[in-house]
């Protein structure tokens, strides 16, 4: 017997999906801020609630858990602090859950840590306070963390939570793990899945931490660009001077600074990189599904009038063409400027890299690029800060075409391989330690999620399609 011809199984899967809407209510009223968060401050109390909290919902599902973590090592001094705590647990297919040997073992990853409202004036509502709005794509819930990660989590307890309400075993073992520092970087990770790799071992993890293609129209992500954080500096003088006494014959830092940056594209946008892998003249194949103009200005809140970078697919530009962003500028701020010539000037970059090409390379061939563009003789200097790797994922495994299959039967469509451009380091840490496994990216979100940006929220009716379609896979994996 299927969950779906479970008596009253309607009646049941509704009581349930309103308990994960509840609870994810609950966790966005938790500030579980990581990102500038030690363990010293004041704010960390709110990670530590959060993971309690978790631990309290894993064990109302059944769940035996237990909150821990690892140790966070700095390279540079050989120091080494706690990770932030996370939850790991484990539901057997057993009929005392206990583990059964004979059923597949899979393992099921979310975070519940979130990222800061930096701006909360830019916010329609409160951020950590869940608020409901029936938009034109349906019901929403907004909130930091409604959609990155809660409604991932809540995805995974509904899910275990619909086969406990119905009375129907489970076909899988279920092991959890459930991190608390994912936004800030996951500097503990490695630490952490060999610390506890015995406890976390499956055959397959779903990581439920992705988007979908559209509102009701799944997706299940099969690349990840890789990143590189690189911070870049010029200088030019030992120390600042008058700003009108000296300039003319010496540019400052700052501008020369903005031209060397510059340096990285062509005319039209196109990155000219040598030895970045998709760069113009290293192109990758075009996806085969793109976005419309309209989609996309749509989805990013594109202002009227201004022009997209680069050439070919939109979504070829995203998931296999590397991005420089500047994400930093230590310049004085306008509020603060005066006629003060500036002797030095510093970026930080985010470079995202193409799927197949290792981070730490393309980190280093945009610093030999940007160190042979630099005007006017200024002393050059970087800092490669981190690099994380991209994952290209098999699609003709088993996992992925159950997923698939789960997919389609919840949300009565076909489901899109897409790619993200954004970077999911973690994700090729999983695939090493555990070798053999089959990784899976599902989420919740969609386009308008907003995830780290103001105003972010979830699209509940495909919250609900999600939990069916996790309860389904492990059907699913479960008669391999």
């Amino acid at each position: 017997m299927t969950i779906k011809d479970a008596q009253d199984f309607e009646v049941v899967f509704q009581n349930v999906y309103e308990k994960a809407v509840e609870t994810l209510e609950d966790l966005v009223r938790i500030p579980s801020v990581s990102v500038g968060v030690t363990r010293e401050s004041v704010e960390f109390a709110n990670i530590e609630k959060s993971a309690e909290f978790v631990s309290k919902l894993l064990t109302e599902c059944g769940v035996v858990n237990k909150i821990v973590n690892a140790e966070t090592v700095d390279e540079s001094s050989g120091s080494s602090r706690p990770g932030n705590p996370a939850v790991i647990g484990s539901l057997g297919a057993g009929i005392n859950g206990e583990l059964d040997a004979k059923k597949p073992t899979v393992l099921l990853y979310a975070h519940h840590d979130v990222q800061p409202a930096l701006y909360p004036e830019n916010w329609k509502t409160n951020p950590f306070e869940p608020t409901h709005i029936q938009s034109s794509t349906g019901p929403r819930l907004f909130g930091r963390g409604a959609a990155d990660d809660g409604a991932g989590l809540v995805a995974h307890l509904g899910a275990i939570g619909l086969y406990r309400a119905l009375g129907v075993e489970l076909p899988v073992n279920l092991k959890i793990f459930i991190e608390g520092e994912e936004e800030c970087g996951s500097p503990s990770f490695n630490n952490f899945i060999k610390k506890y790799k015995d406890e976390l071992s499956a055959d397959v993890i779903i990581v439920a931490d992705s988007s979908n293609w559209a509102v009701g129209v799944p997706a299940i992500t099969t690349s990840l660009r890789g990143v590189s954080t690189i911070d870049i500096a010029l200088n030019v003088l030992e120390h600042t001077i008058h700003s009108g006494m000296s300039s003319g014959p010496i540019i400052d830092a700052n501008a020369l600074l903005m031209c060397t940056i510059s340096s990285i594209w062509d005319e039209q946008g196109n990155i000219v990189v040598d030895g970045l892998l998709g760069a113009r003249g290293n192109e990758l194949p075009e996806p085969t599904v793109d976005y419309s103009f309209e989609q996309f200005a749509n989805d990013s809140s594109l202002l009227d009038g201004v022009l997209l970078a680069g050439t070919g697919t939109i979504s070829g530009r995203i998931w296999t063409k590397p991005s420089v962003t500047v994400i930093g500028f230590d310049a004085t701020s306008t509020a603060n400027a005066s006629n003060v010539f500036a002797a030095s000037s510093k970026a930080r970059l985010s470079l995202r890299v193409a799927p197949g090409q290792d981070s730490t390379e393309a980190a280093n061939a945009l610093v030999e690029h940007l160190s042979k563009n630099v005007p006017f003789g200024a002393k050059f200097s970087y800092t490669i800060l981190e690099s994380g790797p991209s994952f290209v994922a098999d699609t003709t495994t088993n996992g992925t075409l159950a997923l698939k299959s789960a997919l389609e039967e919840a949300f009565g469509k076909e489901v899109v391989y897409a790619g993200m451009g954004g970077s999911i380091p973690f994700v090729a840490d999983l695939k090493e330690t555990f070798e053999g496994v089959d990784v899976l990216l599902i989420g919740v979100e969609d386009p308008d999620s907003r995830a780290h940006s103001d105003n972010e929220s979830v699209q509940l009716e495909d919250l609900k399609k999600i939990i069916l379609a996790l309860g389904l896979l492990f059907e699913k994996l479960g008669s391999k």
